[in-house]
């Protein structure tokens, strides 16, 4: 996190396409690009996701800036997302509000973080099922990170996202 130092114009180009995001049209592709395959080796690029979730992202951010209201992003995750060994504000979420945060208010948006990570063998199986009462509603972005503990098979992250939404969040 943080600016590095310059960089020459090929190393430049390798940064972009590492973190460059995908747009994935689910009609005729069924499976995530061969670069962010689990377990895969090195994962390549910086991440993927649907056109339609891109573009129903922006119309929350503008919905958010039209209202003044919140944007939510929710993390539910293992030890590895909530930080441990590091300093809680040091995790990849409370990074992201750092950055981001700012930006949002100059549009009139507050933003709103929860790491609701945790540790010591809990993963997302065991906070799925109380997903209202410990995550909250009103979520306009949820993020699962349990792969440390949960490892790479879909159903727990399938779990996390049901409850999500049968919850109302």
């Amino acid at each position: 996190y943080g600016r590095g130092k310059p960089l020459p114009p090929e190393a430049f180009s390798q940064r972009l396409a590492m973190f460059k995001m995908e747009h994935v049209d689910l009609q005729t592709q069924t499976t995530p690009p061969p670069d962010y395959m689990p377990r895969s080796g090195q994962r390549l690029r910086g991440g993927w996701t649907t056109s339609t979730s891109a573009d129903l992202l922006i119309r929350r951010v503008l919905h958010a800036m039209h209202t003044n209201d919140e944007f939510v992003v929710v993390l539910g995750g293992d030890a590895a997302a909530a930080g441990h060994g590091n300093h809680f504000a040091q995790s990849y979420l409370m990074e992201f509000h750092r950055i981001v945060a700012p930006a949002l208010a100059r549009m009139g948006v507050k933003l709103v973080t929860r790491n609701l990570s945790m540790g010591h063998g809990l993963g997302t199986v065991q906070s799925s099922l109380g997903f209202a009462s410990l995550y909250g509603k009103g979520i306009d972005v949820l993020i699962w990170d349990c792969g440390m503990t949960e490892g790479t098979d879909p159903k727990y992250a399938d779990l996390f996202f049901r409850q999500g939404l049968l919850s109302g969040g």
